[in-house]
């Protein structure tokens, strides 16, 4: 993605600064607001998904809908040069490269799990559905467990919403393997 290189002010705001990781349809860079004088991750489409930015929109909106201490904030969303989110800069690493070394001690498993159920019901409150939860999609913090990339997220009130994964089967959703419509099963309470 050529598109984006370190220097470049994205919004009259934010100055990305380095690529710090790469996904199968997107890319994190390391920015600052410089209103907020804050650092902030920066997600943005790759040029080939860049035609449709409604894929990080509806990413946007969905995590964005959801307040909780175990969710990964969104600030702003924009669509030039190419589709990008801004979200909280998170320092830590994902469980699923904390899991290669080995398992967790299980007073911290057991507080993870129950962070990101805590996470995962709060979504589902505001009829989001994650619909992507993998050991890759949990960002272990010094403050605890963040559930990132709801990319795939879609909202138990549309019945015509289907999600798209490109997650490995063990992970995914019922609904997302079959190509169906979320259901309400998977969002709690009506």
């Amino acid at each position: 993605m050529a598109v984006l290189t370190p220097g470049l002010r994205l919004s009259d705001r934010y100055l990305l600064d380095h690529q710090v990781g790469e996904g199968g349809m997107s890319q994190l860079w390391l920015a600052h607001d410089e209103v907020l004088s804050r650092p902030v991750a920066v997600k943005a489409l790759d040029e080939s998904m860049a035609a449709d930015p409604a894929l990080l929109e509806r990413e946007a909106r969905a995590a964005a809908s959801i307040c909780h201490p175990n969710v990964t904030q969104v600030y702003d969303f924009g669509e030039r040069p190419v589709p990008y989110l801004v979200m909280e800069m998170l320092e830590g690493e994902d469980l699923g490269r904390r899991l290669a070394r080995g398992p967790l001690p299980w007073p911290e498993a057991v507080r993870l799990t129950a962070e990101v159920a805590g996470a995962i019901a709060a979504a589902h409150a505001t009829g989001v559905v994650h619909g992507d939860i993998k050991p890759a999609n949990v960002m272990l913090t010094p403050t605890g467990a963040k559930v990132v990339d709801f990319g795939t997220a879609g909202w138990s009130a549309c019945p015509d919403t289907v999600a798209e994964a490109e997650a490995p089967p063990s992970y995914v959703a019922p609904e997302v393997l079959t190509g169906g419509a979320l259901d309400r099963r998977w969002a709690g309470p009506a």
